[in-house]
């Protein structure tokens, strides 16, 4: 694998990067007077991990793309440090479990949060809340002694971050990514936070600290008006006020400069407190968004499949299949999970299969076998079979829906990922296009602090982003991904 060459949409993806980066910074410094804080440890590094909910990759290049300004302060970002352009979620793409994975480096076969799945024993569906079997990147560095902070990322709530701990502090600010920078840069200066019972002041900066930001998710799934915002009356105005809102394109309809300008503000407090030039960035998302809209082809999938002979039945949470089920199916919006309660046998099973490609709704299925290995925990089924879009597998069959997003499909608007790296120990203006996973990112930032990964990590340390990575291993070629995606 040659992660150093770029291919020649990449080059015109590098050369924006590095334009928007010429000239001073977009974001200005703050003419703030800092507590009388201790200095940072010298000799310390620190992670600042950024989660925004919702930001396929297809958003970004969006973002960057005619007529939009672009994302300036993320792109100088990226020119210090490496853009992986073929970053994938796992299955569900949905953001507990997803969330519960980039903080974990497992999977929901081990972590164990799925959204939502058919318990065979119990004979129930059963739907997943905060549930996580392993040990997140958090109690990591509370083992290693070291402070850790949590804005509004709930996956680290008592599990690396506790409320009112001026060690490991759990905030939860509400509202937009605005609010949740303003706390963080009040964290860094040492003014007292807002915690759960207490105002607290954290004595250092922590070694770990976590913003969640669900803007775009919000928005892209256009369900309400949300931040003074009407809902988008079609797909291309779904799509359109969800990048504005990322890059700030209408500072008087939104409040702000957009989120681009909210990143700049937060790296500049960084370097206020002194320890820009040591803090490892990540930006990642959860999962990407889907559209659709009409009436959902639900009704035909379940026709289809009882027109094979079989005994089907939707369920919903919390419910129970009939004694003589068969088939039992259910969904979370897009992609449909089917159960085989009864064995079909191979032929049963490609019969099923290939009547369902057959539709013109199909997009795309994963079988046993590729569940099993993408990570997906056993209670996901043994079919998985995601529409083509605008289609969908919503349970009101009944209505016609207006334009929406949603994101637990593998189509690539939502499969596929932003993620990013940036600090010490990382490459500089690398573009990485060969695939990577979700389940990669915390192995990785434990690495770079010399820290182990997580227990029951299943993911691999992203090498080819690490600053000695050598020509020889570029000629061995690096590992693709991990072994279980």
């Amino acid at each position: 694998m040659k992660t150093q060459r770029v291919n020649p949409g990449n080059r015109l993806l590098l050369g924006l990067i590095l334009g928007f980066c010429l000239g001073g910074p977009v974001a200005a410094a703050q003419d703030t007077v800092l507590p009388a804080l201790p200095p940072a440890d010298e000799g310390s590094l620190y992670v600042l991990y950024l989660n925004w909910d919702g930001f396929g990759y297809d958003l970004y290049e969006r973002a960057n793309q005619p007529p939009y300004p672009g994302t300036p302060n993320l792109n100088r970002l990226l020119a210090e440090g490496v853009l992986f352009t073929n970053a994938s979620a796992g299955v569900p793409s949905l953001t507990a479990p997803m969330q519960t994975t980039l903080l974990t480096g497992a999977w929901p076969a081990v972590h164990g949060n799925y959204y939502r799945g058919y318990d065979r024993e119990a004979n129930l569906l059963r739907q997943t809340g905060r549930e996580n079997a392993a040990e997140t990147l958090g109690e990591v560095f509370v083992r290693a002694g070291l402070p850790t902070a949590s804005i509004q990322q709930f996956a680290l709530l008592d599990r690396g971050v506790w409320w009112d701990n001026p060690r490991h502090l759990y905030l939860e600010p509400g509202g937009r990514f605005a609010e949740r920078v303003a706390r963080a840069v009040d964290l860094l200066q040492g003014t007292p936070v807002e915690s759960l019972h207490e105002w607290v002041v954290m004595p250092e900066p922590p070694r770990l600290l976590a913003i969640y930001a669900d803007d775009l998710d919000v928005l892209g799934h256009n369900e309400h008006p949300a931040f003074g915002l009407p809902t988008a009356p079609d797909e291309a105005g779904r799509l359109d006020r969800t990048v504005r809102h990322l890059t700030g394109e209408d500072p008087e309809a939104y409040g702000f400069g957009g989120m681009d300008e909210l990143l700049g503000r937060l790296l500049q407090a960084l370097r206020d407190r002194g320890i820009y030039e040591r803090t490892i960035i990540a930006l990642a998302s959860d999962h990407g968004m889907t559209g659709f809209s009409g009436r959902s082809s639900l009704p035909d999938l379940l026709a289809t499949v009882a027109g094979l002979g079989y005994r089907v039945q939707f369920l919903r949470p919390g419910q129970s299949a009939f004694p003589d089920t068969q088939v039992v199916v259910w969904s979370a919006g897009l992609q449909a999970h089917l159960t085989f309660r009864e064995d079909p046998g191979s032929e049963g099973y490609r019969r099923v299969v290939e009547s369902l490609a057959g539709k013109e709704y199909y997009g795309g299925h994963l079988d046993r076998e590729e569940l099993a290995r993408r990570g997906a925990h056993p209670q996901s089924g043994d079919l998985v079979v995601w529409p083509k879009p605008p289609n969908h597998f919503k349970a009101d069959s009944a209505r016609s829906y207006p334009a929406r997003g949603q994101h637990d499909t593998l189509d690539p608007s939502s499969h596929r990922i932003f993620l990013a790296l940036a600090g010490p120990g990382i490459r500089k203006g690398v573009i990485i296009d060969t695939p990577v996973y979700a389940v990669d990112l915390a192995p990785t930032l434990a690495h770079l602090l010399n820290l182990p990964a997580p227990a029951g990590a299943q993911g691999r340390v992203l090498v080819e982003a690490l600053a000695n990575y050598t020509a020889e291993e570029e000629a061995d070629g690096a590992p693709q991904g991990s072994d279980s995606r």
